[in-house]
Order: structure tokens, then C-alpha cells, then sequence
């Protein structure tokens, strides 16, 4: 778990990437397997005393599996919706519009797993703040203001800025239609 807090530290600082992405995959996967043997093997264990362990502990130790299930769930979303928003041709789809809130959510959703609640600053909830203010701006301008604002490492800034080339007006007639 080590690594995977090692390298989720990297995001604010360095945005998100492919690589990291599957490497936090990796590593999580890698620790809920390690876990999962682990719990089974005392449950199993020829030794009575960590039998009663794994039996009077249950539910910490599945508390423990169903926290490292969720965070793989959590970044395989990330995964997901960071290949629709990077994938150039499908900017202004519905699909990279859902996927680009299911990215900023998921975020958020890996970083209240992973960090300790009540954190004064943060980079990803900075993030969120600017992309649902920039859903907020009905006029071309204003989004183009907007998105031209927005940190150079922001998770969906290549989506904005294929918007921005293919057409900036896609927030207010994605509004409209709703």
C-alpha cells in the first residue's frame, strides 16, 4: 500500500497520466491479492489461535478487503474515463461529457479513501470546483475564459482544450438540450 500512496501523492503535483493510472491499477491489485491470501490463509491456518484470529476479526479483516476492492473499483473508473476524455475525436460527445464528470468524481471519491478527511486544501477538490464552474458559463467567451484559466495539469484539460478547437459552444448546447 506503500506504492500506492507513493505514487497517488504524485497526482497533484504532476496531473494524471496513463502510466500512472495502471501503475496505481498494478499496485492495488497486487495489495488486495496479498490481503486476500493472507485473511484466507489464517482461516485455514493449522494453528488454532490464528483460526480464532481470523474468525473474532471477521469483519475488520473483510472491512479491510471491501476498502481495497473499492479503491480498484474507483481507479479502474478513472481508467476508463480518462481514455474517453483523451481519446480527441469524441470531445464533444455525450460519452467524454459523462466520462469527464465520472473522472472528477472518482477522483475525489480515491482521495477520501485514501486521505485523511478534513484536509484544509486540495488540488483535486480545486479541480472539481473549476469544472463544475465551467459548466456554469453559458456564453462562448466566458468558457473559452474559463478553460484557458484552468491549471496546466488538470486532469481534463486536454478535453477542454479539443473542445476549444472543435467547439467551445458544446457547454451551452449541451445545456439547452437537457
Amino acid at each position: 500500500m506503500l506504492t500506492v500512496s507513493q505514487e497517488w501523492l504524485k497526482i497533484p503535483n504532476q496531473g494524471l497520466y496513463k502510466e500512472l493510472i495502471q501503475e496505481l491499477q498494478y499496485q492495488l491489485g497486487i495489495a488486495q491479492t496479498a490481503f486476500f491470501s493472507f485473511w484466507k490463509g489464517l482461516e485455514i491456518s493449522p494453528l488454532l489461535s490464528l483460526r480464532w484470529i481470523a474468525e473474532e476479526h471477521q469483519p475488520i479483516l473483510s472491512g479491510i478487503n471491501r476498502f481495497l476492492l473499492q479503491l480498484i473499483r474507483q481507479v479502474k473508473n478513472l481508467s476508463l474515463a480518462h481514455e474517453v476524455i483523451n481519446t480527441g475525436q469524441m470531445a464533444s460527445t455525450r460519452l467524454a461529457f459523462n466520462s469527464a464528470g465520472d473522472l472528477m468524481f472518482s477522483l475525489v471519491q480515491i482521495q477520501e479513501l485514501m486521505e485523511k478527511p478534513g484536509r484544509a486544501q486540495s488540488v483535486i477538490r480545486d479541480w472539481q470546483k473549476q469544472y463544475l464552474d465551467l459548466q456554469k458559463h453559458m456564453d462562448r467567451r466566458s468558457i473559452i475564459e474559463g478553460i484557458r484559466s484552468i491549471e496546466s495539469i488538470h486532469p481534463l484539460l486536454p478535453w477542454f482544450d479539443e473542445l476549444l478547437r472543435r467547439d467551445a459552444d458544446y457547454f451551452t448546447q449541451r445545456q439547452s438540450n437537457d
